[in-house]
């Protein structure tokens, strides 16, 4: 009879190890689709992190990280624990007949089918009614001016076609970066992630820049380092003498 029992409860632990097994993989589907849905919002979604967000996890457990951060990755951790808990208590439930394996893990697929899409058509129609990302459309006029990356590196882009780039980082592997002069050009290309401006200066590296930012306060980028981690190097828009921002001119 004790075996019977002991027997009973070891096939009860393995249902409920794999139950939340097979939830935890519903929670990772789900979780990268939710990750993919908030990265086509941002203008920089930066390097991809695992299906179950351990690299945003450990970002918000480094030192550096504010008390709100490490409250909401907590918050986090809590909830993708606590959801398979709650549906292994319910259906492997103590003191009642057991239920096949194969019954469970189906409900499990079923229910964890239907979540996954009904969060893929939800995220498809908020991405769809505007929320996702677009660099602004630039022409010409508003890209001519001085670009700066904050740093001591500047581009000054002239209206008449001439470029003047004074330690620019993104160029070469050296400390003192990119300076000399030369020409560039906008080319708009089939939509706003299309558009590029190439920088050609004496001594330097052609590079092609990508539009970003937003129309108010548009950027100059280029993908620098190893490409799968999204590095960028930025230049933004230098203020004029008045301490205006000149990206309206034209």
């Amino acid at each position: 009879m004790r075996s019977e029992k002991w027997s009973g409860s070891g096939e009860r632990y393995g249902d409920a190890v794999a139950v939340s097994t097979a939830v935890l993989l519903v929670e990772a589907v789900i979780g990268a689709i939710a990750a993919h849905a908030w990265g086509e919002t941002r203008e920089d979604p930066g390097a991809p992190t695992g299906a179950f967000g351990l690299a945003v996890l450990a970002g918000w457990a480094r030192w550096e990280a504010g008390a709100g951060d490490v409250l909401a990755g907590w918050a986090v951790a809590t909830a993708v624990l606590a959801v398979p808990a709650l549906i292994v208590r319910r259906a492997v439930p103590a003191g009642r007949p057991r239920l096949p394996l194969r019954a469970l893990l189906g409900r499990v697929a079923l229910c964890g089918t239907l979540a996954a899409a009904t969060v893929w058509a939800g995220a498809g129609a908020v991405l769809h009614a505007g929320a996702a990302y677009e660099p602004p459309r630039l022409d010409a006029a508003r890209i001519a001016g001085t670009w700066s990356d904050g740093a001591g590196g500047v581009l000054d882009l002239a209206a008449d076609g001439g470029a003047t780039a004074h330690r620019l980082g993104s160029f070469v592997p050296v400390d003192d970066g990119c300076s000399g002069t030369g020409t560039w050009s906008y080319a708009p290309g089939g939509g706003p992630w299309a558009q590029e401006v190439t920088v050609a200066v004496d001594g330097c590296e052609p590079v092609p820049w990508s539009v970003g930012g937003t129309p108010g306060r548009p950027k100059l980028f280029v993908y620098v380092g190893d490409a799968d981690l999204g590095d960028r190097y930025v230049l933004r828009r230098a203020p004029d003498a008045s301490g205006g921002d000149r990206t309206m001119r034209g």
